[in-house]
């Protein structure tokens, strides 16, 4: 937060302060959705992707034989998706932190 006075002074400490438990979260969520929902990724990748896989294959020179198989009990149930779950999408590497507004003339 820019400016000055206390305020500005103790949210920022408190950014600070959270800024890496914070981001330690928000990755095990992330890690914890993809294991949670590996089926659902796997399934709508495959859909997606299914016309064009010979020319991926071709394009990178890889065989479809030399590709390790998934073991069963890496993946999870299509239809384990969770209702209440967000889904968190980010377009582009932002930081995460805090942003108060503040009543004064720095915003």
């Amino acid at each position: 937060i820019q400016g000055e006075g206390r305020l500005t002074w103790a949210a920022n400490k408190l950014a600070s302060l959270l800024k890496n438990p914070l981001r330690d979260y928000v990755v095990s969520v992330i890690i914890n959705v993809i294991k949670n929902n590996s089926a659902w990724l796997v399934d709508t990748l495959n859909q997606s992707l299914s016309p064009y896989w010979d020319f991926i294959l071709r394009t990178a020179n890889i065989e479809l034989e030399s590709l390790p198989r998934l073991a069963r009990h890496h993946v999870t149930k299509a239809d384990s998706i969770v209702e209440d779950e967000v889904e968190l999408v980010w377009r582009e590497r932002l930081p995460l932190g805090l942003n108060i507004l503040t009543n004064d003339e720095s915003g």
